[in-house]
C-alpha cells in the first residue's frame, strides 16, 4: 500500500527507454492534488518507487478534477506519451521527458475538447489508436499519435442506441491476440454489465455479459475501472483474465467494502464464441 492520496485510474507502460536501460512504469491520477504520479515497478518484488521530476501538477483551468488516464508508446516516433481526462471533457496528452538526473518529466503535446464527462482510456499502440469513454454518449476513436487533432468518430451501438448498454460507459480495457486479434471491452455501469467490441478497424460490436453470482462468491454491480490480460497466469487463468471493480461488494447478504472480481478469460471466450457462431 502506498498512500500517496485519491488514486483514480491506473495504467502500466513496459519497457520505457530511461536513459541506457528499460524500466516498467506505473501511472495514475492523483485527485487529492489534481496531478499525475509516476512510479518505477520493480519487476523482482513488485515495488514502486516514486520517479516523477517533482509533482506533476494538471492545469486545473484546462482539466476540470483529473479521471481517466491511460500511457500510449507510439511505434511510429518512438517516443512514449500519457493521457488524462477530466470532468469537463478535456482530455490532454503529455510527452514523457527524461530529466539529466533520470527522473520523468512531463510537456503537453495536445488537447482535445469532448462535450461531457469522459473517464475510462485505453490506448491500442499496434494500431496507434486511443479509445475514450464518453460517460454520457459512446466510445470514441480516435489517432494517439500527437498530431492527430480532434477527429474521432463514435464506436456503432456503444451508447443507448445499443439496448445492452445503459450509462454511465466507465472502464475501458484491451484483450490482445497475437498483436492483432483479440477485443475491446467496456463497462457498463447503469445496467451492471461489459460490452465486447471486436478489436481492430471495424470494432463491431458483438455482445454483452453480466458476472454473476458464484456459490462462494458474490456478482458484480456498478463496476468503474476494469481490466483484462491475455497472457497465461496459471492453472486457473490459462489465457488470462478479467478484472472487474464490485461496486457493491457483499458476503453472507452483508454489504462490504468493496472489492475487485476475478474471471478466468475462458469463460468469456466461450460466450463470444457462441455470439460469433
Amino acid at each position: 500500500f502506498y498512500p500517496t492520496g485519491r488514486i483514480n485510474n491506473i495504467d502500466v507502460m513496459y519497457g520505457f527507454m530511461l536513459g541506457n536501460k528499460q524500466v516498467d512504469l506505473v501511472g495514475c491520477t492523483n485527485r487529492s492534488d489534481q496531478s499525475i504520479d509516476l512510479f518505477q515497478l520493480n519487476p523482482t518484488d513488485g515495488t514502486l518507487s516514486d520517479i516523477a521530476a517533482g509533482t506533476l501538477k494538471i492545469d486545473t483551468n484546462a482539466v476540470k478534477d483529473v479521471y481517466g488516464f491511460c500511457f500510449y508508446q507510439s511505434k511510429r516516433v518512438k517516443k512514449s506519451y500519457l493521457f488524462v481526462s477530466g470532468k469537463n471533457g478535456t482530455v490532454q496528452q503529455f510527452e514523457l521527458v527524461r530529466t539529466p538526473d533520470n527522473k520523468i518529466d512531463l510537456k503537453l503535446a495536445r488537447q482535445i475538447a469532448f462535450d461531457s464527462q469522459t473517464e475510462g482510456m485505453v490506448a491500442d499502440e499496434d494500431f496507434g489508436v486511443l479509445y475514450v469513454g464518453e460517460e454520457d454518449k459512446g466510445i470514441w476513436k480516435m489517432l494517439a499519435e500527437p498530431d492527430g487533432g480532434n477527429r474521432r468518430t463514435l464506436l456503432n451501438t456503444s451508447g443507448e442506441d445499443n439496448p445492452n448498454i445503459a450509462y454511465d460507459v466507465e472502464g475501458l480495457t484491451l484483450y490482445k491476440i497475437n498483436g492483432s486479434g483479440g477485443y475491446l471491452l467496456a463497462s457498463s455501469q447503469g445496467n451492471f454489465s461489459y460490452a465486447v467490441f471486436e478489436r481492430g478497424v471495424e470494432n463491431r460490436y458483438l455482445g454483452s455479459f453480466k458476472i454473476t453470482d458464484s456459490e462462494t462468491v458474490d456478482g458484480v454491480e456498478e463496476t468503474d475501472g476494469i481490466d483484462a490480460v491475455s497472457a497465461p497466469l496459471g492453472k486457473n487463468y490459462p489465457k488470462g483474465l478479467f478484472v472487474a471493480q464490485d461496486g457493491f461488494n457483499f458476503k453472507n447478504g452483508q454489504l462490504q467494502r468493496q472489492n475487485f472480481k476475478l474471471t478466468s478469460w475462458e469463460k468469456i471466450e466461450r460466450l463470444i464464441e457462441g455470439w460469433e457462431q
